[in-house]
């Protein structure tokens, strides 16, 4: 009789009318507020867990879906007819507006200097592409809107490649090695504490995917072509102007971290990977991307000092500007040495097809084993129920 009385209750409150909402929502913070209060103690908490382990951001996606501009695909032209056609590929009549408009600007690499570019420069392309797929996936394109948070983020995985020491390889080492050492320094990075980055495999080798559709370009697999690479630097290069021209006065939702621990290379192609201590990594199976802050601010620390430290709302200067400089030279360099991205695309189309196996044949060791254990208990069940029925 009891559960019938709860059933009884429970259904009753189902039928309890929705309290009023406002007829006309925005986005300001009264409106907001007000939608909250109509929240019960347990919709709250769910909606806080929501937002934790990363669910909202597929609910936000099936609300209003947001696509890359480097999916959009074409046909490409028929007949190249000069030299100018392959230099200026911001006057394609085939792509949208919402392709990134190439700099005008950009000179051949001959022109800018005369140092013969490193082989690994298509490596620091990668890299930055990266980096720049990541924050738009993450902001879902909007990212100008959050420079402080946005252009953080950006920085400390888009400098990695001349701000951390470790990764100086020899020219004669073999190219594929290297660039497995760059990803799995590139991954470490993104656990780093002043980011520190709960990402899931397969989000990370679907990150690799969104960059290996910049490198290929908007046209079919037969037709490789650098302009998404050159509108992507592009659309950096006045994303960085922006970083530079950013007032400290505005208030970021996350506050730069000043003390940042040495970094070890871990190894992103197998499972069973080494992770820092201070850095707790959540695979959670529903979430693509999940942030987590923690502070590294000792207790011994002067509070006063500490204070002061986190109202310095602003950018590494010298970063910035050494990454600008990083730009205008990829930019030329895409120019002229378009043949090297073919290079790159191969390469890592072998690496986020091994990873993506592995990903594959994990998702299904994973459900064998799960199927498994459910058939066990299942059994389980059964032999108890019929050891009380024989009891009875």
């Amino acid at each position: 009789d009891g559960e019938e009385d709860e059933r009884e209750e429970c259904i009753a409150s189902d039928e309890e009318p929705m309290p009023d909402l406002p007829d006309d929502f925005d986005e300001s913070d009264e409106n907001i507020n007000q939608l909250w209060n109509c929240l019960t103690a347990e919709e709250k908490n769910e909606f806080k867990s929501m937002l934790s382990d990363g669910r909202i951001s597929h609910l936000l996606n099936e609300y209003k879906p947001w696509k890359p501009w480097w999916l959009y695909k074409t046909q490409a032209p028929a007949i190249i007819t000069d030299l100018e056609t392959t230099t200026a590929p911001s006057s394609s009549p085939n792509l949208p507006d919402t392709i990134p408009t190439v700099e005008s600007t950009v000179v051949p690499l001959p022109s800018l200097t005369s140092i013969l570019p490193h082989i690994h420069v298509r490596f620091d392309v990668f890299e930055i592409l990266f980096a720049y797929v990541l924050i738009s996936v993450r902001y879902r394109g909007d990212f100008n809107s959050y420079i402080y948070e946005s252009g953080m983020e950006f920085l400390h995985i888009a400098s990695r490649h001349f701000t951390q020491k470790s990764d100086i390889f020899d020219e004669q080492e073999d190219p594929m090695s290297v660039l497995h050492t760059r990803i799995s320094l590139l991954r470490e990075n993104l656990q780093d504490e002043i980011i520190s980055y709960r990402i899931s495999e397969e989000f990370f080798v679907n990150l690799l995917a969104d960059s290996l559709n910049i490198i290929h370009g908007p046209y079919p697999r037969q037709s490789s072509s650098s302009i998404y690479v050159l509108a992507a630097l592009s659309d950096i290069k006045r994303f960085l102007v922006k970083i530079q021209e950013y007032k400290s006065s505005e208030e970021p939702t996350i506050i730069k971290e000043l003390n940042k621990s040495t970094s070890t290379p871990i190894n992103v192609f197998h499972t069973n990977r080494i992770i820092k201590p201070k850095i707790i990594v959540n695979k959670c199976t529903n979430s693509k991307l999940y942030i987590h802050r923690q502070s590294t601010v000792s207790k011994s620390s002067n509070p006063m000092k500490r204070k002061k430290d986190e109202n310095l709302k602003t950018f590494n200067r010298k970063i910035v500007l050494n990454l600008s400089r990083k730009i205008d030279y990829l930019l030329s360099w895409t120019m002229t040495h378009s043949s090297r991205l073919l290079m790159l695309e191969s390469e890592l189309q072998g690496i986020e097809q091994d990873l993506r196996h592995q990903l594959n044949q994990y998702q299904r060791d994973k459900n064998c084993i799960e199927k498994n254990l459910k058939h066990i208990r299942l059994q389980q069940q059964t032999a108890n129920g019929s050891k009380r029925i024989q009891e009875l």
